[in-house]
């Protein structure tokens, strides 16, 4: 079969495009999920889900996080690894990778970043919560609104905390700003928290709910 020299420069160009979407898996070429255009123009919220169990979470607000779904030990966790740009695409992509391979061996990740023994943080364990409970949800909404809501209040106090070091100061110092002012967004993030903290017991991550009674009794019933 002849090929012109003008159809063989066309194919290489072609193959120099798409080459950067190409990856490997065990051996086996496969189309790559994420590409770094496609990240750069993806809009919030979007979850792009890529190899090894590593997604790209963009906020509403477009800030981009990477996380990692992994089985370790039997148990599914949501982990945090990195936000991109600082963390590019490969370098995700191999930070996952390693990862993958300690929990599909049995260990676990985390104790390369010296959190095995505390448990994922409150914002993976918000993940976790989120990703548990989206598919029942009646409207698509919710899960970019519980999102939203933590990234706005939460986060920015205990966030990066390990959920099981979660106290009910750390609640009161998110509540207490917007409680008068912002009484029904304030109760919606209090459960919120409550939720997470009582899936980080149920989880065998911590003994109590922190957002429970004690805070209850320690916010103001009525409006400024």
């Amino acid at each position: 079969m002849f090929i012109s020299l003008t159809t063989a420069l066309d194919l290489s160009r072609n193959f120099a495009q798409t080459g950067a979407d190409i990856g490997t898996s065990w051996g086996t070429t496969t189309l790559a999920k994420l590409t770094v255009r496609r990240i750069e123009t993806a809009k919030g919220p979007a979850k792009l889900t890529d190899e090894h169990g590593l997604y790209l979470r963009v906020s509403p607000r477009g800030a981009k996080s990477w996380i990692q779904r992994l089985n370790i030990q039997g148990l599914r966790t949501d982990n945090a690894i990195g936000h991109y740009p600082s963390m590019g695409l490969a370098d995700a992509r191999a930070a996952a990778f390693e990862r993958w391979k300690v929990a599909k061996a049995g260990g676990d990740p985390r104790k390369a970043d010296g959190r095995a023994d505390v448990g994922p943080s409150f914002a993976e364990a918000a993940e976790s919560v989120i990703a548990m409970h989206e598919p029942t949800w009646r409207s698509p909404k919710s899960g970019p609104q519980w999102r939203a809501s933590l990234e706005t209040y939460a986060y920015p106090t205990m966030g990066k905390l390990p959920v099981s070091e979660i106290t009910p100061g750390h609640v009161m110092a998110v509540l207490e700003p917007i409680w008068n002012e912002k009484r029904e967004t304030a109760r919606r993030v209090k459960q919120r928290i409550s939720a997470i903290c009582r899936w980080a017991v149920a989880q065998g991550h911590r003994t109590d709910d922190p957002a429970g009674i004690v805070i209850d009794a320690a916010l103001p019933r009525n409006g400024v």
